[in-house]
């Protein structure tokens, strides 16, 4: 005979498996096994190192420029941003966009927006903070 706490016991390492391996929405997930909000982190990911090494690379140029003396370093800064940095830039928001507009499937996907919200220079965004609850609270029935 099997006890109902023990039965309880077992289950639950296999539930929180399923739950953060996304096992338990199936339905939800495309043929490759990803969720919408999984393949935009993946790009917005790698992307956002491009735009993170730009933008050092940016301040670079604003630093050598400075060290040379030059009476237009942020003019050399400002048209290098807009005609390398901006556009890799713009990329970025708009899968950050993109990724806290999707509904969370699973533990994963809130994680990953979590990470992009958190991400975004340290502010919240109300609108996508309410989101983000949401997400949570029906992720865990509450």
């Amino acid at each position: 005979m099997i006890h109902r706490r023990t039965l309880l016991k077992s289950s639950v390492p296999v539930l929180t498996g399923a739950v953060a391996t996304g096992a338990l929405s199936g339905e939800i997930l495309d043929p490759e096994g990803e969720t919408p909000i999984q393949r935009l982190f993946a790009e917005w990911n790698t992307l956002y190192k491009e735009y993170d090494r730009l933008s050092d690379q940016a301040e670079a140029i604003l630093n050598a420029e400075k060290a040379a003396d030059n009476p237009n370093a942020f003019g050399v800064f400002e048209d290098h941003d807009q005609s390398v940095v901006e556009p890799v830039r713009e990329q970025v928001y708009s899968l950050e966009g993109q990724i806290l507009d999707q509904p969370a499937s699973d533990l994963r996907d809130l994680a990953m927006k979590t990470c992009v919200l958190t991400n975004v220079s340290g502010l919240i965004d109300y609108d996508a903070e309410e989101a983000l609850q949401a997400d949570s609270r029906r992720l865990l029935n509450a």
